[in-house]
């Protein structure tokens, strides 16, 4: 019997670990739910192989284990040792496995030896690989700002950013990177902050300073996912669960997606498709179609997730069910939504012409003016009206004034 084919896997806070096959709309557990743990809460995931079929993810219990998808089964964990804390970031390079912890310990290892580690700096928040040159990782983290390193020369980091300049009360702006996206075919960088901020690092450059730096929100940042079939634009998500597609070069707002009820915790992009995947406290896993902006799929996975993996390999039939790939297909439905807009405007024009029109009596009065057609007598009338109103009052006020004059004789 041949394995499934899984599209999306999930790690929960309870331990275990979720996979989606979005083709057939199901999920299941891939370990048994006895064994979920708080303490082995899977905090980050990785591919272990090029062909993605083996799943690598860490613990709260500083374990990693991988899963084979094609034996349907898990191998031995494997107990990491060094430094303090949670896994921040988990990553492959051939047979080694690269790890982060929140003390700042970056190592690169296997089961047999340590081939090198590094110090990244402490309150460590993240770690992530580059995907295209597999030896650069970036870092940061509370008071940490952003460095790249390279695996194979760890003594000095290839990057160190410098924080920006003193905001317009000349007080200092606190450091806070909570994740990082590198720009494909460069060698940018895309970082998102606790204090709601997006910036974008040249290395190339002598400026070691944000060449852009953008704001969104006024949340936390806690996930960024690049964009690989939109050029200069990633996907952010805050604490409150907003969730926005964000052009890095003109520093605007593309899109904000809706739907979102908790922190959003993970989002990637699948490298060729326009689709990305989202997961987070609210327990639901979503694919949408980034340039729709339409959601595809959604699932309720009854766990608060951590962390997803998306796979490369996605087949078009299960974007279908959203989204029709045809352009014929899209031309008739452009075509008959334009059908139905017209319809709707008929049916509008008709209730209006049915309306009764209310005006007062100013206003009939002024639409008479100008349309030539009152009455002369009744012009003459109004105003003989007003002079007789007029002389009245004259005759008022002498006669007012004579009283006066005799009072005072």
């Amino acid at each position: 019997m041949a394995a499934p084919m899984f599209n999306v896997f999930v790690g929960s806070e309870t331990g275990l670990l979720k996979a989606i096959d979005v083709n057939k709309s199901n999920w299941s557990n891939l370990n048994s739910v006895q064994s979920a743990d708080r303490n082995k809460e899977i905090c980050v995931i990785c591919w272990d192989n090029q062909e993605q079929n083996r799943v690598s993810y860490g613990l709260r219990n500083r374990e990693i284990v991988t899963f084979d998808t094609e034996t349907q089964s898990h191998c031995k964990p494997i107990k990491f040792d060094g430094g303090k804390g949670t896994f921040k970031g988990l990553a492959k390079i051939d047979d080694n496995y690269i790890t982060a912890v929140e003390s700042g310990l970056v190592k690169v290892w296997n089961e047999e030896s340590v081939i090198s580690e590094f110090e990244a700096g402490e309150k460590l928040c993240f770690m992530t690989q580059n995907p295209e040159m597999k030896n650069i990782v970036a870092t940061g983290g509370d008071e940490n700002d952003l460095k790249i390193w390279d695996i194979e020369k760890s003594d000095q980091p290839v990057f160190m950013a410098k924080n920006v300049r003193n905001d317009w009360l000349n007080l200092r702006v606190p450091i806070k990177v909570l994740g990082a996206a590198f720009v494909p075919n460069s060698e940018e960088i895309v970082t998102c902050t606790g204090y709601h901020q997006v910036r974008l690092y040249d290395p190339r450059t002598s400026q070691r300073r944000p060449v852009v730096d953008m704001s969104f929100d006024e949340y936390p940042l806690m996930s960024i996912g690049m964009c690989y079939t939109q050029p200069n634009q990633v996907v952010v998500g805050n604490t409150q669960g907003k969730t926005a597609l964000i052009d890095f070069r003109t520093g605007k707002t593309v899109h904000c997606f809706k739907g979102f009820a908790g922190s959003v915790r993970s989002i990637q992009c699948h490298p060729s498709l326009p689709i990305m995947a989202t997961c987070g406290l609210d327990r639901f896993l979503r694919i949408h179609h980034i340039e729709s902006r339409e959601l595809l799929h959604k699932f309720y996975l009854k766990s608060r997730l951590n962390c997803l993996l998306l796979s490369k390999n996605w087949k078009l039939e299960s974007l279908d069910e959203g989204i029709d790939m045809h352009e014929d297909d899209e031309e008739n439905k452009f075509a008959d939504q334009e059908e139905k807009s017209e319809e709707n405007e008929e049916v509008e024009e008709d209730v209006w012409d049915k309306l009764e029109v209310m005006s007062t009596s100013k206003n009939k009065r002024k639409k008479q003016i100008s349309d030539g057609s009152e009455d002369h007598n009744e012009r003459d009338l109004r105003k003989t009206t007003r002079n007789a109103a007029k002389r009245t009052t004259r005759e008022h006020t002498d006669s007012k004034t004579e009283v006066v004059k005799k009072k005072k004789k």
